[in-house]
């Protein structure tokens, strides 16, 4: 029942949720009081109904991860090391697993650590040795991987690339299925190009390669799917990093509205990005050009699947890309 309790604060995500959560673990020593008495109990009097397992352990983590001001990653790791000091100890059933590094790692992207995505790629390495050595239950998946480029994402490096292609070439080169690039991979690569702005030009030039060749590679995948989200994530890119790069504008905007996946969010980025009325009308095809664009404006069609769940790999329109900009140069 703890755990339930736990586990349905931890996934609020109103006003009331976070207040609940914050309420419980606003001193980080109350949680863990709460399970050293848990635990007291059972070994002292054998109550198994107060057995702390490893789901209960992981929704602490999950909880600490969705409370802005409670301890953060470094509370996470330490709930992590406990687990793992009373597993060799001989309690294995609370042993980790993959979804407590998975809980481990959003704590660390959402804490103000400034060493949280170092801790992040050794928590990963680790569970990798780990599922090598035999391991099965902490075998890394592309959540993980997936968690932790969002984590470099929003970092306060100058050059998110590096790292980011780093991780991305290393889990494309994992013999396993469960380890390769979905939707959520590519739009978080794409929404990380989009935000690596701040450094020089040699950084933002090979930044927008590496946003160009994440956008051609889920242009020509055969079972990931462009969605929404990947389209207005490559036009922000652009935007961003080569405003002048006009000649890709168009065949991306073509693109996104032959796949049905135009949305108002796609279209403020592209006024931002177009200033000149008269092109822009052009490039929509308007005859009149509107005060506020919105998707109405459009034919149907042109925004038919953008109501899809925003990382859903399922779309099953196949992209036939005729452009030789988003040629494939595999």
């Amino acid at each position: 029942s703890f755990t339930i309790v736990i586990q349905a604060w931890s996934s609020l995500q109103d006003e009331t949720g976070v207040f609940h959560s914050k309420l419980l673990f606003v001193e980080w020593a109350d949680a863990m009081d709460i399970f050293d008495r848990m635990w007291d109990r059972y070994e002292s009097g054998g109550d198994q109904s107060c057995k702390p397992d490893s789901a209960a352990f992981s929704a602490v983590i999950s909880c600490i991860a969705a409370t802005p001001d409670g301890p953060g990653g470094s509370g996470a790791l330490h709930v992590l090391q406990r687990m793992k000091q009373l597993a060799k100890e001989g309690h294995t059933n609370v042993a980790p697993n993959a979804r407590t590094y998975t809980s481990v790692i959003k704590a660390l992207r959402t804490s103000r650590d400034d060493h949280a995505m170092e801790r992040a790629m050794e928590l990963l390495e680790e569970m990798e040795e780990a599922f090598q050595a035999g391991n099965s239950a902490l075998e890394p998946s592309r959540i993980h991987y997936n968690v932790v480029l969002s984590l470099i994402a929003t970092s306060r490096l100058e050059d998110k690339t590096e790292p980011a292609i780093k991780l991305f070439r290393e889990m494309k080169t994992r013999n396993r299925k469960s380890c390769q690039p979905d939707s959520v991979t590519y739009n978080t690569l794409l929404g990380l190009c989009a935000t690596n702005v701040h450094g020089s030009t040699e950084v933002k030039d090979a930044t927008m390669a590496f946003a160009l060749e994440i956008f051609r590679e889920i242009l020509h995948h055969k079972t990931v799917r462009p969605n929404a989200l990947t389209f207005c994530n490559f036009l922000k890119s652009l935007r961003r990093l080569t405003p002048d790069n006009v000649d890709a504008v168009e065949p991306t905007v073509s693109l996104c509205c032959q796949l049905g996946l135009l949305t108002n969010r796609f279209l403020k980025e592209l006024s931002y990005m177009i200033e000149d009325r008269d092109r822009l009308a052009y490039l929509l095809r308007l005859d009149v050009m509107p005060d506020f664009l919105t998707v109405l404006d459009f034919p149907p069609e042109w925004s038919q699947h953008n109501a899809r769940k925003r990382h859903d790999v399922r779309n099953p329109k196949k992209v036939i890309v005729t452009s030789p900009y988003f040629r494939n140069s595999n």
